[in-house]
């Protein structure tokens, strides 16, 4: 019975070291997905989900700093999928804008109806 206590004793503290892995793992993965998320200018193409997610790290962070690792685990997650959501969302509107530039160049070098320009 003892045996059994103690190995139950030390797979939980096992368990419980991983938090913190798991918490800065997390919120590594986020500070990535947003850097890659600036990259392709969402903070400026997609840019309600672009500072939600930054604002999501710096929780993750300040939890983590905290030792909140379930939360910081938690935020860093949703910032990910934002961070990610933002990029997407930025290359979707860069290329809706460059065939707009495309559409419009070649409006303006067509011939009007009249025959002359």
């Amino acid at each position: 019975m003892a045996g059994l206590l103690g190995g139950a004793l030390l797979a939980s503290s096992l368990l419980g070291a991983c938090g913190p892995v798991w918490a800065t793992e997390a919120v590594s993965a986020a500070s990535t997905a947003l850097d890659d998320a600036r990259r392709v200018r969402a903070h400026r193409l997609a840019p309600y989900e672009y500072w939600l997610a930054a604002s999501y790290v710096d929780k993750a962070k300040r939890c983590e700093g905290y030792s909140e690792f379930d939360g910081a685990e938690r935020f860093a997650r949703e910032a990910k999928e934002l961070a990610a959501k933002a990029a997407d969302q930025a290359a979707q509107e860069e290329r809706r804008q460059q065939l707009l530039q495309q559409r419009l160049k070649l409006r303006d070098s067509s011939t009007p109806p009249g025959g002359s320009k």
